[in-house]
């Protein structure tokens, strides 16, 4: 049984033609480009449209927060879920386990944690202009919930609003903040990273208020009897997504279900810092799609503070649609791959209208992943088809850390112990998943993108690494005496690229940047060296030991195989 959720569509017959556009204007900023929603109205036809699109937006899930209380028996027929407001409510006290998504609240004092408690905007000429916090977008929206210590669940509210009103964007002074933990926690064991902190991922948007149609329930509840402690439920509480309005919703807003926050591009040459105070440090790794980034991180009286200070970044979009009859046959053969063989956590979520049936006769769309082999390899066939260039750019700031199904491969350096072991940022649009590869004494990074921009000039990449010189050291076998680098940028031609490097060392850290380099799929090499050391590439790095897990859930079984495996959310250890 395929596991994408099935959507079913109404007749439509006006995109019969297939100009397969969507009705953005030229006018139009790039945050708000959408896919063409007719696209997905259309009955089984014999030469149905297939499209792709690969964008780097907030993923709606992360809009709003729920809590989950999760029961799992014998078989699929013993699980249960209820939608929780407290974990003292009926039906959620004592659940195999819980499972949450958590938007955090603005910080009342300096001893609060998990909680936003600045947001900065630094203009051309340096000077700091500090925000100040507004209102939550839905005060009371009913999926908020209480944190629970004892647990380690934070609070649950909706993204925050603030105002920077000498840092105005084209459509004023707001600017949404969204820092949102997800991850599970054991009742009756407690929990260690990253069973209990599976992910963080924070995002600032421009935005502005828009009025829109009234809605019968709040986004984040689709369906009223969710709502109910005592009914059981084993699908989410997932939001709507409409964008037939003429503009792109990024969150709700207010208290009537009758507006939302659309997102805008923001000011050019100005930088923006976001201070997050945590209950735990984070561990691993960071991956941020932002310019030339600052990060600190300390911990004090038990509060550890994450301040990540960047110019956003124009990440390109890639789209395209055509009917199955013109699509050559290397894409054929790519969407009879995806039918048989990908998943929404491999590829990314695939919509359809008829998955019984024929590939060729299914109207669907993938929302690709922008990470992992997946994405880098479906970019190498589409991008040939949309000539090389993206559809828009659309400005973005956020950061976020990598989950446990990016780290199972990665070398035992970059997973043991703890604290941020390497930040990386790109604006590429699809990358490497996880930290970059140690392979032949080089670390190796993969990036992919569009050559040219809508407006057909080239698209330039950025690329940093940050790396903690401890890491470094353990990769080669270092000692503690400085440490050199070389970074190099070969094009999917095997050639060396154009492109402006800088290598520093700094308080403990190792900081590695490749800029203004070409696309479409460049590698990016980095090879660390030390005086007086033997070669890098002769060194052999240390090899964690690896040991494999049997994680089930109901039914269905998974080994995992890492240097400190866990099982997958949802799923529990044999």
């Amino acid at each position: 049984m395929k596991s994408w959720r099935k959507i079913l569509a109404g007749i439509v017959l006006t995109v019969l033609t297939l100009g397969l556009t969507s009705s953005y204007a030229a006018d139009t900023e790039d945050e708000q480009w959408h896919t063409p929603p007719d696209l997905l109205r259309m009955t089984s036809l014999k030469d149905a449209p297939h499209s792709v699109v690969m964008e780097e937006v907030i993923n709606e899930n992360t809009t709003y927060s729920y809590l989950y209380a999760e029961t799992y028996g014998q078989s699929d027929a013993d699980f249960s879920r209820y939608i929780c407001t407290s974990t003292k409510a009926e039906n959620c006290k004592s659940p195999t386990q819980y499972a949450y998504s958590a938007i955090f609240p603005t910080c009342a004092s300096s001893n609060v944690v998990d909680c936003v408690s600045a947001l900065t905007a630094i203009g051309p000429d340096g000077k700091e202009q500090a925000g100040t916090f507004s209102e939550y977008a839905v005060k009371n929206h009913p999926n908020n919930f209480p944190a629970n210590q004892q647990l380690d669940i934070p609070q649950g509210v909706t993204g925050g609003i603030w105002d920077i009103p000498n840092s105005p964007h084209k459509f004023g002074t707001q600017y949404a903040v969204f820092v949102t933990q997800q991850g599970v926690s054991n009742p009756n064991k407690k929990a260690q990273w990253p069973e209990s902190f599976s992910t963080l991922q924070a995002r600032i948007i421009p935005i502005s208020i828009a009025k829109t149609m009234k809605r019968d329930q709040f986004w984040g509840c689709t369906q009223d009897k969710l709502l109910s402690p005592t009914y059981k439920e084993n699908t989410r509480c997932g939001p709507f997504y409409d964008n037939n309005e003429g503009f792109r919703c990024v969150s709700p807003y207010g208290e009537n279900n009758d507006q939302c926050l659309i997102a805008h591009a923001f000011p050019e040459n100005t930088r923006f810092k976001l201070r997050v105070q945590l209950s735990k440090e984070p561990v691993g790794w960071i991956h941020g799609r932002m310019i030339d980034p600052n990060v600190e991180i300390s911990t004090n009286a038990g509060v550890s503070t994450v301040t990540v200070e960047a110019n956003p970044a124009r990440i390109p979009t890639v789209f395209h649609a055509a009917k199955w009859s013109e699509l050559p046959p290397s894409v054929q053969n790519f969407w009879t791959y995806t039918e048989k063989n990908c998943n929404q956590n491999s590829c990314g979520y695939r919509s359809s209208n008829n998955y019984g049936a024929p590939i060729g006769e299914q109207t669907t769309q993938i929302q690709a992943l922008n990470y992992g082999n997946s994405a880098l390899s479906m970019l190498g066939v589409y991008l040939p088809l949309v000539n090389d260039t993206a559809k828009v750019s659309p400005s973005t700031w956020s950061w976020r850390t990598l989950g446990t199904n990016e780290l199972l491969t990665a070398n035992g350096c970059f997973t043991e112990g703890g604290g941020v072991k390497g930040i990386v940022t790109t604006n590429a649009s699809a990358y490497s998943a996880g930290p970059p590869f140690f392979v032949d004494g080089a670390l190796k990074y993969q990036v992919a993108a569009p050559h040219f921009n809508p407006d057909g000039t080239v698209f330039k990449g950025d690329y940093t690494l940050i790396l903690d010189s401890k890491v470094a050291r353990c990769l080669y076998g270092f000692s503690n005496a400085p440490i050199s680098a070389t970074i190099s940028v070969v094009n999917d031609k095997g050639e060396q690229s154009v492109a402006t490097t800088t290598v520093t060392e700094k308080n403990g850290w190792l900081r590695l940047v490749a800029r203004n380099f070409e696309f479409s799929s460049p590698s990016i090499s980095v090879k660390l060296s030390q005086e007086g050391s033997a070669s890098a590439s002769a060194t052999t790095s240390p090899t964690a030991k690896q040991s494999t897990i049997t994680c089930v859930k109901g039914k269905t079984i998974k080994k995992v195989t890492a240097t400190n495996p866990t099982c997958p959310k949802g799923y529990k250890k044999k």
